[in-house]
C-alpha cells in the first residue's frame, strides 16, 4: 500500500459543501478520511487517499483526491453495487462532483420511474 498526503484545499471543500447545498438545498453532513483505493485495476495494490464522504437519499458518496489534479467518485446504494461516473477521472474536484450527483440524480430518477 502506498500513501497519499494530498489532502482537500480550502477552495477544493469549498466547492464541495457548496454543490451539495445547491444540490439538496440545505447543509449536508460530511466527512473527512482516508481510504484505501485500488488506482490500477490489473495491480492488487492500493493507495491510501482523503475522501469526502456523504450520505443523502438513501446513497452513499464518496469524493477521492487521488493527486492534486486527480479526482474520482462513486456514490451506492449497497457497499457491493457502486455506480461511477461515465468519465472516471476528474482535474478539479467540482467537476467530479458535479458528476456524481447528476448520475445519482439520473439513477434516482430511473429507481422511481421518472426517466
Amino acid at each position: 500500500m502506498s500513501t497519499n498526503n494530498h489532502d482537500f484545499s480550502e477552495i477544493e471543500l469549498s466547492v464541495i459543501y457548496a454543490a451539495l447545498k445547491e444540490r439538496y438545498g440545505k447543509e449536508v453532513e460530511t466527512h473527512l478520511a482516508d481510504a484505501e483505493i485500488q488506482l490500477d485495476p490489473d495491480s492488487e495494490d492500493h493507495t491510501e487517499v482523503p475522501v469526502v464522504f456523504w450520505r443523502e437519499r438513501e446513497a452513499s458518496f464518496i469524493l477521492c483526491k487521488i493527486t492534486n489534479k486527480r479526482f474520482t467518485g462513486r456514490y451506492f446504494y449497497n457497499p457491493r453495487d457502486p455506480f461511477r461516473t461515465d468519465q472516471i477521472e476528474f482535474d478539479e474536484a467540482g467537476d467530479c462532483i458535479l458528476a456524481l450527483l447528476r448520475g445519482q440524480a439520473d439513477h434516482e430518477a430511473q429507481r422511481a420511474g421518472n426517466l
